[in-house]
């Protein structure tokens, strides 16, 4: 559970994620064919840095980035982030990346025209969040600086999807337990 997964060029790529209730996060990676017919054979790949578990990952430009999360460590919410090239072979050595602003983990991160976009998640003692940050992601691997975007209209850990230039988010929760369920839908329109 808390594993992040991303898909690019015909494969899916999964990095860390909690093996069981009790159990400390992992930085086991895996990926996959994908194709119209399903998911094809899993393989293991190159170990992700550190144990992690709701970080949120994202494809771009034929590299994988993977921003904050949590971490057995401590244990903790982290603001490290690390990319690595894509290929059929799997994913390719880690380099560490911009370390995001604050130490975060339940946030969901898209891109759009070579930007990440993250909005949300669990900061401090498990309080949400509003904040939206944006950097963008080089062409040759690599995480800009970090900015302050538009906040989301409410503290959220939300699921987040972009298509064109508009991200969507979708429901969540607006608290780190369940009393802050919402079905509350937000769009936004970016440009880069």
């Amino acid at each position: 559970m808390g594993l992040s997964c991303a898909a690019s060029a015909g494969f899916i790529y999964c990095v860390g994620g909690a093996n069981t209730v009790g159990t400390l996060e992992s930085n086991a990676t895996y990926y996959a064919p994908i194709s119209s017919s399903g998911v094809g054979q899993w393989a293991a790949t190159t170990s992700y840095p550190s144990t992690v578990d709701d970080e949120s990952c994202v494809t771009s430009g034929g590299f994988i980035y993977c921003i904050a999360g949590y971490t057995a460590l401590g244990p903790q919410a982290i603001s490290a982030t690390y990319y690595a090239p894509l290929s059929s072979a799997g994913i390719g050595a880690w380099t560490a990346g911009t370390a995001y602003p604050t130490a975060d983990s339940g946030l969901s991160c898209v891109t759009v025209g070579g930007y990440a976009y993250c909005v949300g998640g669990i900061v401090g003692q498990g309080s949400a969040t509003s904040a939206v940050y944006d950097a963008q992601l080089s062409s040759s691997g690599g995480i800009g600086a970090w900015s302050s975007a538009e906040s989301y209209p409410t503290d959220t850990i939300t699921s987040c999807v972009a298509t064109g230039s508009v991200i969507a988010c979708v429901s969540g929760s607006t608290s780190s337990g369940v009393e802050g369920l919402t079905d509350a839908v937000y769009y936004t329109s970016v440009t880069t």
